[in-house]
């Protein structure tokens, strides 16, 4: 039986994403002032991290940054795909904030 992989959770920061691993490829959320999910995605945590730092919107919004390490970027999108559709359930069927695609 395959155990579910832990979240690991730090400051929504350049330090903290200088201090995560710069090869470590996983799952990650981006969590508001209220500790809800703002934003899911997947790929490498430092380089995604790094990428919503610059992002004056996600700043104002995101405090805390929370992930965990897969090995397999086929895992990281399923698993991604299966919380955003969790989330819409959870939400009369509404993305995550960040998660929505606006025009």
């Amino acid at each position: 039986m395959q155990k579910t992989p832990a979240w690991t959770e730090t400051d929504f920061s350049q330090t903290a994403a200088e201090a995560t691993s710069a090869r470590m490829m996983g799952l990650y959320a981006l969590l508001a002032n209220d500790r809800k999910v703002y934003r899911y995605g997947e790929g490498v945590i430092q380089t995604r991290m790094k990428e919503h730092l610059k992002s004056s919107e996600h700043t104002r919004t995101t405090k805390r940054f929370t992930y965990f390490k897969l090995e397999d970027k086929g895992d990281a999108e399923l698993i991604e795909h299966l919380l955003l559709l969790q989330y819409k359930q959870q939400n009369n069927g509404q993305l995550p904030p960040g998660n929505r695609i606006t025009a």
